[in-house]
Parts: structure tokens; C-alpha cells; sequence
């Protein structure tokens, strides 16, 4: 399959099923041809699975997606086994490995099946309380995870101390979606990275077309913000005082350098509204009492240092739950 066929950058050869760059084996290919004959239903009409795979189209629940989110969420499974394997984490990791796969028209992302334990992941009495009470009654769907935590016949596992350790550094690398949902262990019990959708992908995508973004904000304004998001599910489903010092000590640096960042902006920000203020031409406003240049470079520089202030309470915030 080409990279023109799907519309991919060179970048993606190595991710697309039978691509020369490819590294799967025929035989694996082969494999998978043959059962995707045999796949049945298994998430709405946009996942389907035989024995020994998964098979997602473009989804069709709704949720934002760009068109290439097929291509970076195989992108993003490579980086992350990468990640585990480079840092020796496979004895508490596993992603599994994915390929972009066309047939009959349609793109989609195979994934290996993993061998999933019975167990959900624990939390404290008072945590697993709330997950279980009426205000969340209504997000429970019948077969997820969250169904399951709310049967006490089912078996409990809590992460370990290097699990939490890897998924907090994981966050930081993209691994932002650990809704309770997408939390699985094997049968050997490993943490499974089922979920690599690139969920802040959509939404940079989406608010990069608005003028008032690209004049007051960044993408990497969004990308930290789902990383902080991470961070706080990570926080909340963690249990015990050595978990949580765990996700302290990783999150510090990021944290110190975004904060450092932002104080940057806010320097150049505050320099460049009093350069207005004093040096641009006039086209004067309300009864020549104001140019509309200085109207509009403060405004955005008032702004601008409003959202700094928002994201350094957030940081605050995170560091403090």
C-alpha cells in the first residue's frame, strides 16, 4: 500500500501493512488477510476483531478525529514500545504492535491482541467510592471497566511503584487518555497500552482555524494541557503516599521548564504592549483619546497574560493535588 494512496507523509512507510519500509513479516500479513474475513463486531460498527487482532476504522461515535489520527496513533504505539524498551520497562509495560491495513477502500488500524487479566486496576476505599457513586451511574456502559470496578466479584490489582513511574513519564510523552477505561493488565501482569489515540491531535487541529488562537495562543499551549489532564487522572487513580511521590518527582522538571517558559512570555508579552503603547502610530479612538493599534496590542497582551496566569495555577494546581 503507498504513502500517495493514503495521503501520508515518507515518515509513515515503516507503519503501513506491505509498504517495502514495512518490517512485519508476509507471513504476519498474511495472517491478518485471512482473518479479516472473519472479524465480528465488537465496539459500535467501528471495531471489529477476529482471534488474534483488532480492527478500528475512522470513528463514528462522533468524537473528534482528524483524518490522519489513524496514521499517529500507530505512530504513537512505535513510540511508546520504543520508550519501554530503551528505559527496560518490559516487565511492567506492553503496547501492542500496530499497522495501518486498506481493504476495500477503507484505512484501518490492526492491533495484536493481548492476553487481558480479569483484574481492574485498585484504588483506595474512598476513591473507588466515587467511581462507584450515582453521579457517575450514568458514564457507566455495560463490558468497560468502569462497569467492572462496580462488580465486587471482580478481582482488583493496584499499580506498582515503577508502573506509576513509567505511565507519569509516559504522559509526557503523549500517553494522555488514562480515563479508567483504558486501564488493562495482562495475564502476567503487565500494564497494556491498548489506547494511543492522539486526542490532542483534533483539538490543536480544530483551534489552530480560529484567528483568536493563533493570536493568543499555541500548540503547545494544548499539548500541555492534555498533559497536565494526564497527570491529574494519573493522581487520582494512583493509590498510596510512595505512588504519588513517584508522579511528583517525574513531573518536576516538565513542570519548572513550562513554568519558566511562561514567565518568558509573559516578559516579551508586557515589553512588547508598552512598545505599543509609546512608539506605534496613532489612528485615534474614542475622541482621540486612544489608537486603535494600542487598543488592540494591549487588549491581546491583557489576554495573553490572563491565559499565562491560568496555566501557572494549573501547574500549581497538578503539583498539589
Amino acid at each position: 500500500m503507498s504513502l500517495t494512496v493514503l495521503g501520508l507523509a515518507p515518515k509513515f512507510a515503516p507503519h503501513i501493512l506491505r509498504n517495502s519500509a514495512c518490517p512485519a513479516s508476509q507471513e504476519v500479513a498474511d495472517q491478518i488477510d485471512a482473518e479479516f474475513a472473519q472479524r465480528q463486531a465488537l465496539k459500535g460498527d467501528y471495531v471489529q476483531h477476529s482471534e488474534h487482532w483488532v480492527f478500528k476504522k475512522k470513528r463514528t461515535d462522533g468524537v473528534p478525529a482528524t483524518d490522519d489520527a489513524h496514521a499517529y496513533r500507530v505512530r504513537k504505539a512505535e513510540r511508546l514500545r520504543n520508550y519501554i524498551q530503551e528505559n527496560n520497562l518490559g516487565d511492567f509495560f506492553v503496547v501492542p504492535q500496530k499497522w495501518l491495513y486498506e481493504r476495500e477502500g477503507e484505512v484501518y488500524v490492526v492491533s495484536q491482541k493481548l492476553g487481558l487479566s480479569e483484574e481492574v486496576v485498585a484504588l483506595s476505599p474512598q476513591k473507588e467510592a466515587v467511581f462507584r457513586g450515582p453521579d457517575n451511574a450514568v458514564h457507566i456502559v455495560p463490558g468497560t471497566q468502569l462497569y467492572r470496578l462496580n462488580q465486587d466479584v471482580v478481582p482488583r490489582r493496584a499499580l506498582t511503584a515503577q508502573q506509576v513511574k513509567g505511565l507519569a513519564e509516559m504522559v509526557f510523552l503523549g500517553l494522555t487518555d488514562l480515563s479508567y477505561n483504558n486501564l488493562f493488565f495482562t495475564v502476567d501482569g503487565k500494564f497494556a497500552i491498548l489506547d494511543t489515540d492522539p486526542e490532542s491531535r483534533a483539538v490543536k487541529k480544530d483551534a489552530w482555524k480560529g484567528l483568536v488562537f493563533r493570536l493568543l495562543g499555541s500548540k503547545e499551549d494544548v499539548r500541555f494541557a492534555f498533559k497536565m489532564t494526564g497527570m491529574r487522572i494519573l493522581k487520582i487513580i494512583c493509590s498510596g503516599q510512595q505512588t504519588f511521590h513517584q508522579i511528583q518527582e517525574v513531573e518536576k522538571r516538565p513542570m519548572m521548564i513550562q513554568a519558566a517558559k511562561l514567565v518568558v512570555k509573559a516578559v516579551v508579552t508586557l515589553f512588547m504592549a508598552i512598545a505599543a503603547l509609546v512608539f506605534l502610530p496613532e489612528i485615534t479612538i474614542f475622541g482621540g483619546a486612544f489608537s486603535v493599534t494600542n487598543f488592540v496590542i494591549l487588549s491581546c497582551s491583557i489576554k495573553k497574560l490572563n491565559m499565562i496566569g491560568v496555566y501557572l495555577d494549573q501547574i500549581y494546581d497538578v503539583r498539589n493535588m
